[in-house]
C-alpha cells in the first residue's frame, strides 16, 4: 500500500525500467538549465552525461567532478513511493568549501521549485528559484551566520501578486547577539487585484527597542482603507489617510535614505557572496527595479513619521558619522 514504506524490494521488467530512464532523461532535460544557473552562483556547473542519460555530473570552476548523481528505476517501495511523489532530483556532496546540497521540486506541469543550499561551517547561504509557466517567478536569497548581520535576506516573489523584502537581522537565529545586536528590514507588498498594498519599514535592538512604520491599503468585501501604522515597542498608533497620501507614503518609506541603505548594504553583500545575483534579479523582475529605482522627495510630516521609528543603536558607521 502507499503507506506501507518499507525496504521490501519491487521487482519491473527491462522494458519498464527502460522507459522509466528514458523518462527521467526527458525530465532531466527540462530541469538541466535552471538547476545550472543556481549552480552558476556558487561557481559550478552541471551536465548531463554523454553516455547516461539519466545522470547528472557535478564540477567545480576547474572542471574537476564533485559528484555525478544516476537516477535509476526504483528497487524498493520506498524509492517507488518517493518517485510517485515526484521527489526524484536531489543530490548532497562536498566541495572545497563545505557540503552542497540540491533539489529540484515539480509542483505540476509548469511549476518547478528548486533549493540550493551551500554549508560551509562556520556559515551557510542559499538560493530558492521557482518558475511558473517557464518563467522565474521567484527567488530567495539568504546567508547566515556571518559577523556583521547573522541573517541576510533578499526576497522578491511574483506570484499572486508581488513581493519585495530586505532582511538584516543580527538578534535572532542560531548565532543571535541577544545582548546588542541589530535588525534593519524593509519590504514592499501588493497582492493579486491589489486588494492589499503596503510598505514597511522596521528596526529593532537587541531584546530592548522596536519600531516600525508602515503604509496600507486594503479592499475587502467592499471595504476600502488607507492608513498609517506606527508601533513603537508594544504601542501601536494608526491613522487613516488618504489614497493619494497612502501611496506618496509607501513611495516615501521605500525610497527614503534609511530605506536605501539597506538595500545598498544587501546588495552588496550578496553580490560578494554570489556575483551576478543582483543582476539577475534586476533582470527578471521589473516590481525589484521599479521600488529600488524610486527617487525621495523631502517631505516634513513624513520626516517627522519616520524620525520618530529610527532607533540610533540601528545605525549603519555611515548613518552615525551623517547624524552626530
Amino acid at each position: 500500500t502507499p503507506f506501507d514504506l518499507t525496504q521490501d524490494p519491487i521487482e519491473f521488467s527491462q522494458k519498464e525500467i527502460e522507459d522509466y530512464e528514458q523518462y527521467v532523461s526527458e525530465e532531466l532535460v527540462k530541469f538541466i538549465d535552471t538547476i545550472q544557473l543556481g549552480l552558476s552562483f556558487f561557481d559550478m556547473k552541471a551536465c548531463i552525461n554523454e553516455n547516461h542519460n539519466n545522470q547528472i555530473d557535478f564540477y567545480d570552476s576547474n572542471n574537476n567532478l564533485l559528484h555525478s548523481m544516476k537516477i535509476e528505476a526504483p528497487k524498493t517501495k520506498t524509492e517507488f513511493i518517493r518517485c510517485l511523489l515526484k521527489i526524484q532530483f536531489c543530490a548532497r556532496f562536498r566541495t572545497d568549501l563545505g557540503e552542497f546540497y540540491l533539489k529540484s521540486e515539480p509542483i505540476d506541469e509548469k511549476s518547478e521549485n528548486y533549493y540550493f543550499d551551500l554549508n560551509c561551517g562556520d556559515y551557510s547561504k542559499s538560493i530558492f528559484i521557482g518558475r511558473r509557466n517557464g518563467k522565474i517567478s521567484s527567488v530567495e536569497v539568504d546567508i547566515y551566520g556571518q559577523k556583521d548581520f547573522n541573517i541576510k535576506k533578499i526576497h522578491v516573489f511574483t506570484i499572486k501578486g508581488e513581493r519585495v523584502s530586505f532582511e538584516l537581522d543580527d538578534v535572532f537565529g542560531s548565532k543571535g547577539n541577544h545582548e546588542d545586536g541589530k535588525v534593519r528590514k524593509l519590504s514592499y507588498d501588493r497582492s493579486i487585484f491589489n486588494k492589499d498594498i503596503s510598505a514597511y519599514i522596521g528596526e529593532q535592538y537587541a531584546y530592548e527597542k522596536s519600531a516600525s512604520l508602515n503604509s496600507s491599503h486594503t479592499s475587502w468585501d467592499g471595504n476600502e482603507k488607507d492608513g498609517i501604522t506606527i508601533w513603537n515597542d508594544k504601542n501601536r498608533t494608526s491613522f487613516e489617510v488618504s489614497a493619494v497620501k497612502m501611496v506618496d507614503y509607501i513611495n516615501k518609506i521605500l525610497s527614503h535614505p534609511r530605506s536605501k541603505k539597506i538595500i545598498s548594504y544587501l546588495e552588496a553583500e550578496i553580490e560578494s557572496e554570489f556575483p551576478g545575483m543582483i543582476s539577475f534579479i534586476k533582470t527578471n523582475f521589473n516590481v525589484y527595479n521599479r521600488i529600488t529605482g524610486l527617487t525621495y522627495e523631502n517631505d516634513q510630516e513624513f520626516e517627522e513619521l519616520i524620525n520618530g521609528i529610527i532607533i540610533p543603536e540601528c545605525d549603519f558607521i555611515s548613518e552615525k558619522t551623517r547624524r552626530h
